[in-house]
């Protein structure tokens, strides 16, 4: 009778265990995370690299995860990866709202137009990344307001346009900015931050003009090609006859008593 006893206690026990294993696992992946990916594919075109997006599986399961998910070690997600998928439509980033551990989102080399998304609604995101799409037209002033977790900003090979938000210049913890190969005008604002934080850093091939100010003047020259109108350190000054000053806000061939750049190089983007 005591034999039974103790066989009784022991599957028990291994019961119990099994039960609060599998609890765990099922916890750990937040069920709403699977709803709210599948409302944000909803909104994609052409999303045939998403065809693992089903409730079939948990997005961080572990084994197989979601394509294009980064997911952290609780199994929820923590990035989405979303490149060279050949994705169309719309970024419906109120879709994401729930997805509280979001932290980082890419969209690179893939067709989506229009105007910037409203990433900014994730005020939680360390880094976004939007290069060589179609983007297009003015990003509001306000637009980085609140975003004060942003490190790294990818809007490269887009055709947006306007001034440069100075909410965007604000932003004090930014090491990687790469806005080259759009249509961004106006002067380069000042940013706070040390110069010498920068890791990654390129504002060619746009329509800016003015003097470069001395938060980027320790930047590699290579981040400034394409300009006619900008000067100052670290491009090097020559001389021509025809100048125009740093300080008068113009466009021309030339700046604070250097020339006008014949540019022959083209940056070429796919």
């Amino acid at each position: 009778m005591a034999h039974i006893h103790k066989a009784y206690d022991h599957h028990h026990w291994l019961f119990m265990l099994i039960f609060l294993v599998l609890s765990y696992v099922a916890s750990s992946s937040d069920p709403t995370e699977a709803a709210t990916l599948l409302k944000f594919k909803s909104s994609l075109l052409n999303a045939t690299a998403l065809d693992n997006w089903t409730n079939a599986t948990s997005p961080c399961n572990g084994k197989d995860n979601w394509a294009g998910l980064v997911c952290d070690n609780d199994g929820n997600v923590f990035g989405l990866n979303l490149s060279k998928m050949g994705l169309r439509g719309i970024i419906d980033i109120d879709a994401l709202l729930d997805l509280s551990g979001l932290k980082t989102v890419s969209v690179m080399n893939n067709s989506f137009d229009g105007p910037i998304p409203s990433v900014n609604k994730l005020s939680s995101l360390v880094s976004f990344y939007l290069s060589y799409n179609h983007f297009s037209g003015e990003i509001p002033e306000d637009f980085f307001v609140g975003m004060n977790s942003l490190k790294k900003i990818y809007l490269d090979g887009n055709k947006f346009a306007g001034k440069i938000p100075k909410s965007l210049a604000a932003l004090t913890k930014i090491v990687e900015l790469d806005i080259r190969g759009n249509q961004f005008s106006g002067k380069l604002p000042n940013f706070p931050q040390n110069p010498k934080a920068w890791k990654t850093m390129n504002v060619s091939y746009n329509r800016l003009e003015g003097r470069i100010p001395a938060s980027l003047r320790n930047s590699d020259p290579s981040a400034f090609l394409g300009y006619k109108g900008l000067c100052g350190k670290p491009l090097a000054p020559l001389k021509s006859d025809r100048t125009i000053s740093c300080y008068g806000g113009g466009s021309g061939p030339g700046c604070g008593g250097g020339p006008g750049r014949d540019v022959t190089s083209v940056l070429l983007f796919s």
